[in-house]
C-alpha cells in the first residue's frame, strides 16, 4: 500500500505518488492494482484457487474490491476469465 511505501522510505505518501506518476505516468495506486490483477489472472489459468483466495493471496481483502478491480483492468469478472480460458482450451 502507497502509505506502507511511503513510512518504509520516511516520505510523504503524496510525494511518492506524484514522483512516481513523473517518472512512470500512471499513479502508485494503479501500479499496484495492475501487478495485482495480473497475478490474478496468472492464478485463475493455473489453479483452481477460488476467487475469494485468489483475491486475498494478491492482496485484496475485499472481494467486492477484487471483482471491481478486476472488471476495471480485464473488462469481464474473473469468473467469465476462467470461463474464456476453459472455452480456449476445448
Amino acid at each position: 500500500y502507497l502509505e506502507r511505501i511511503a513510512d518504509e522510505m520516511h516520505l510523504s505518501a503524496k510525494y511518492i505518488s506524484k514522483l512516481f506518476k513523473d517518472v512512470t505516468g500512471t499513479n502508485l495506486t494503479d501500479y499496484i492494482s495492475m501487478i495485482r490483477i495480473a497475478e490474478a489472472k496468472r492464478l485463475l489459468a493455473t489453479t483452481t484457487m477460488k476467487n475469494d483466495e485468489i483475491a486475498e493471496a494478491v492482496g485484496i481483502l475485499s472481494r467486492a474490491t477484487f471483482f471491481r478491480l478486476f472488471k476495471k483492468y480485464e473488462g469481464i469478472t474473473p469468473q467469465e476469465y476462467r470461463n474464456m480460458l476453459q472455452k480456449e482450451q476445448d
